[in-house]
């Protein structure tokens, strides 16, 4: 059982308390804990990965937050989630996180970040890109322009999923 918790950057008092509380409460079911927040998933295949497993049973956990009208985030609790992943062979997929302390894309620009390690690390050319739209607004082009970032690993044959 692998345990995807809120990252709580710099609170190890408070990972150490919950880590605690989950050990206590469900002695038998704790197999790791990954304090990795948004990434915990990516985290989580990794380990996968490393340990050959071919069936793990995840538990993830985190504050919910929505939007409101005025673009502020309002806090609604905690959610969580139990799914069952397994493993098998089934092609070939370039993941890569670019994290910036900021949820401004624009001022950050995350994009960039995010092109360059991939065709940095990518090890064969993108066959597929999806993007949730053509930028961070559906007016911008940020998205389109730092395609160019990734000249080394698209080309003629890679097909995009741009909905906007």
């Amino acid at each position: 059982l692998v345990w995807l918790l809120p990252a709580l950057a710099y609170q190890d008092e408070l990972k150490q308390l919950l880590a605690n509380s989950l050990k206590r409460l469900y002695p038998e079911h704790v197999s790791h804990l990954l304090f990795y927040g948004a990434t915990g998933g990516s985290a989580l295949i990794a380990l996968v990965q490393k340990n050959a497993w071919h069936k793990v049973n995840v538990i993830a956990l985190d504050a919910t937050f929505k939007a409101n009208k005025q673009g502020e985030f309002s806090y609604q609790g905690v959610a969580g989630i139990l799914a069952v992943v397994t493993a098998k062979k089934a092609g070939w997929v370039q993941t890569s996180h670019y994290l910036a302390p900021s949820i401004d894309f624009i001022k950050h620009d995350q994009l960039s970040g995010m092109f360059v390690k991939t065709a940095q690390t990518a090890q064969q050319a993108i066959e597929v890109i999806f993007a949730p739209g053509n930028g961070i607004e559906p007016e911008s082009d940020v998205w389109l322009n730092n395609l160019q970032l990734l000249d080394q690993v698209i080309n003629e044959h890679t097909h995009y999923e741009l909905p906007n």
